[in-house]
């Protein structure tokens, strides 16, 4: 044994392991030029004339210079001094945050469209100290420069990694509240293909390069005696904390000299004035809930006493509500041609129907927040933008629809969502909203599928069945909320058993992954006219409530030929169009037939019920009364029932007071659950 380990010590030598790193890191350049190399061409934009874009050849030649420096670096020996060696250590721990800063802000310029000159001085600076506080924590943990400099340069290129895949994929950037949804992201990611382009290729050889060069230089530690180990993490701990107090915890930066503020549904946009890191950093204080302006639990007791619980029985039909995955009618926004209606049957739906269109808070993705507006009554717009209720403040019971009807006799009350029971903490969530089932992709093995997703159809099928085994058992109304997931994104993706019914006959508007998408809808709205030709047989009365969660993440470039205009260009009034879905309520029974042109999320629920004659809570009453004023609001703004277009913040608004009035029913509803007056979003 004890020559086996004399042998082992001997291979496993600090040459050896150099050696041995040094010949990893070539091989992993000359794979690295060989892929680049091999798809060059594909890496530099050409114009009209195909005269190669001065920016993108830069690029190209900077990636292959750190690719051949990085080659040398390896095989170069370090035979400097101790003295030397130390120096140099120290002039890269010091310049590590600027180098690192200019070379992530160097490659994000090409994702916002902006270069670093745009960057104000100020703000350059504040960026700085947010690295300064990374490199200081690491620090204070390793004592270490080499473990330090390596640190912050694998964490601030992972993250600008991930920056871009998230851009590419949703259009919108990072921000502070999508931490809470990683475990849901990664569940959806096999949706989307990753890609490597010479951004991802740029920030793999810049790691790699500063790595090799901090690896080249010998260990020193920061500290060098534990005597002043103790005032050092001292010090790290007090500059950590002034900064969270400062930068995250305060408003300070938000004021006077810096003023720092970011629209968190366009946070690209601060990434372009303030610097990546900075708007970052800075969205963390907008998950931070402070108690509205003039809030008391005696305000919220005396707006609910012009509100009285109906004494009388109200009606209950059976209720079936689909929020269907990326629903949404995209020739609303602009119309181009196609060789047929993508979704012909529910257009048609007039009688016994209520439908219109609802504005959602959310684009692209984070489908929880709609589901959470209808479910709760409560508004995204009044919460931390781009924030995730169900993973940041749904943590007890908390009032819903579902607790409405259950009191109201309601049976089934079923949660059903055919993929991972985890997506956004659903599993915990439900039944704290009253749910006495959920139903997931383990009731669904063997149902057809299209790109992977049990279908619409098979969806549908599945409701009708857990409809039948609930009527077998009981007489008493059904109540099932369903989201769906056939239509997820990834529409680049093909699914070669899946035929695509429409095609876009306009070259200008073309787009294969839209073609995809709206071959989806014909799928789902085939599906819906299965679903309805069922109930519509049955005597039972029953309502099938259906809505879309948001848009589909499409390319931007075809966005803006919709719109005439960039993102950039567009006014937030404007920006809305791309935050509207339709819906319906449709009965087999008698209802009142009406269009309804603008109404949003939060009220939906609500609106419906009161139209169907189903007893509402107080909350939902007052809700109704802010809907008369307040037509639509959502995460981005609200329109008055004025016609105009309003910001939160706007304290000139008509509207400002009983919107107020609406944070303290929110605030009293959602977070000061020790005072709730449980009177007010309960009926008993």
């Amino acid at each position: 044994m004890k020559e086996k380990l004399d042998k082992l010590k001997k291979v496993i030598t600090e040459k050896n392991i150099k050696n041995f790193a040094r010949y990893v890191t070539l091989a992993i350049v000359i794979i690295f030029l060989g892929l680049y190399i091999f798809k060059f061409k594909a890496y530099i934009s050409f114009d009209e004339n195909g005269v190669p874009d001065k920016k993108t050849v830069i690029n190209a030649v900077i990636t292959i210079l750190l690719a051949l420096m990085t080659g040398a670096l390896a095989l170069i020996k370090n035979n400097l001094s101790d003295k030397t060696n130390k120096i140099l250590s120290y002039v890269l721990f010091f310049a590590s945050p600027v180098i690192c800063y200019y070379a992530f802000e160097y490659f994000q310029s090409s994702i916002y469209r902006v270069t670093i000159s745009n960057i104000g001085k100020r703000y350059v600076f504040l960026n700085f100290v947010i690295l300064s506080v990374i490199l200081v924590i690491i620090v204070v943990i390793s004592n270490s420069i080499k473990v330090s400099i390596i640190g912050m340069a694998l964490i601030i290129n992972f993250f600008g990694t991930v920056n871009y895949f998230v851009y590419s994929f949703r259009s919108v950037a990072l921000v502070a509240a999508d931490i809470f949804s990683v475990r849901t992201a990664a569940s959806v990611a096999e949706d989307y293909p990753l890609f490597l382009d010479y951004h991802i290729f740029y920030m793999f050889i810049l790691t790699l390069f500063i790595i090799t060069g901090v690896c080249k230089l010998r260990s020193f530690k920061v500290i060098p005696t534990w005597k002043l180990r103790l005032p050092a993490v001292l010090v790290g701990i007090l500059y950590t904390t002034l900064f969270l107090n400062l930068f995250v915890y305060s408003n300070y930066l938000g004021n006077n000299f810096w003023d720092v503020t970011i629209k968190l549904y366009r946070p690209h946009e601060a990434y372009r004035k303030y610097g990546t890191f900075l708007a970052t950093v800075r969205t963390m204080n907008y998950i931070i809930i402070d108690k509205p302006e003039g809030y008391t639990v005696d305000k919220v007791e005396e707006l609910a006493k012009s509100y009285d619980l109906s004494t009388e029985v109200g009606k209950t039909p059976n209720i079936i509500v689909i929020m269907n995955e990326a629903f949404s009618d995209l020739k609303s926004i602009h119309d181009f041609k196609t060789n047929e209606d993508y979704m012909p049957f529910i257009r048609s739906l007039e009688e016994n129907t209520i439908k219109g269109t609802a504005y959602v808070s959310v684009y692209g993705g984070n489908t929880a927040n709609t589901e959470f507006e209808f479910l709760t009554g409560n508004a995204m717009g009044l919460l931390p933008a781009n924030s995730i209720p169900y993973q940041l403040f749904v943590k007890d019971k908390a009032p819903s629809i579902v607790y409405n009807l259950k009191s109201q006799g309601y049976t089934g009350n079923i949660g059903m969502h055919p993929f991972k029971a985890n997506g956004f903490n659903r599993q915990m969530v439900y039944p704290l909203l009253g749910f006495e089932q959920f139903i997931t992709i383990e009731e669904f093995q063997g149902a057809p599928r299209l790109k992977d997703k049990v279908t619409d159809e098979a969806n549908f099928e599945k409701i009708i069945e857990k409809f039948e085994q609930s009527k077998s058992q009981s007489d008493a109304p059904f109540f099932l909320f369903n989201v769906t997931m056939q239509n997820h994104g990834g529409y680049s993706t093909k699914d070669p058993n899946m035929v695509e019914k429409i095609t876009i006959e306009d070259e200008y508007y073309y787009n294969s992954a839209l073609q995809t998408y709206l071959s989806f809808l014909k799928y789902t709205d085939e599906a819906v006219e299965m679903l309805i030709g069922y109930f519509e047989k049955l005597e039972e009365p029953t309502v099938i409530i259906f809505f879309g969660d948001h848009q589909p993440g499409l390319n931007e470039s075809w966005y803006a030929k919709m719109f005439g205009k960039s993102e950039e260009k567009m006014t937030t009034e404007e920006l809305m169009e791309k935050y509207k879905v339709p819906f319906f309520a449709w009965a087999n029974y008698d209802i009142k037939e009406e269009t309804v042109d603008k109404i949003s999320m939060n009220y939906l629920s609500a609106f419906l019920m009161d139209k169907l004659d189903i007893n509402l809570t107080k909350y939902q009453q007052f809700l109704l009364d802010v809907h008369q004023q307040v037509p639509v609001m959502n995460s981005l703004g609200y329109w008055g029932e004025n016609g105009e277009f309003y910001d939160y913040s706007d304290i000139k608004s008509p509207y400002y007071e009983i919107l107020n009035q609406y944070r303290w029913m929110q605030y009293n509803n959602m977070h000061d659950k020790k005072n709730r007056i449980d009177s007010i979003f309960y009926l008993d």
